[in-house]
């Protein structure tokens, strides 16, 4: 039965013993390690008399991610990619829009001072002449 938690640091020859389990029962792949079948770190634990998480860290330490784990991760920045690229195509046509609006803008003269700026906010405009009336 394994231990229940580790109070004091693995020795060197239990740090072999579990990386020699580890090297003998999987191999290394382009994923990450990969126990054979019927393998895994509770099983190199239970035979060591250590907790999974201990044997889980060591491998984690010499061996890298489990395959399964990295195959995870990898999707997950595959979706992310395709996220950012969609944000990126978002915004090349978000300015390309800006663009043609701020030349649309110039060629109706709609960038020139209209009546309601030269009102005081109301939209009646005052002129001299109007204001001789007065």
């Amino acid at each position: 039965m394994p231990r229940k938690s580790r109070k004091t640091p693995l020795t060197a020859r239990e740090r072999f013993e579990i990386e020699s389990l580890i090297a003998q029962h999987g191999d290394e792949t382009d994923l990450g390690w990969q126990y054979h079948d019927g393998w895994s770190d509770l099983a190199v634990g239970k035979l060591c008399d250590e907790t999974h998480k201990v044997v889980s860290n060591t491998r984690y330490k010499t061996f890298g991610n489990l395959a399964g784990h990295a195959r995870r991760s990898g999707e997950k920045l595959a979706e992310l990619l395709d996220r950012m690229e969609a944000v990126e195509r978002s915004n090349a046509d978000l300015t390309a829009l800006v663009k043609r609006l701020r030349a649309l803008d110039e060629s109706t003269g709609a960038g020139q001072q209209s009546w309601k700026d030269e009102s005081s906010g109301n939209g009646i405009v005052t002129s001299e002449r109007a204001k001789a009336c007065l």
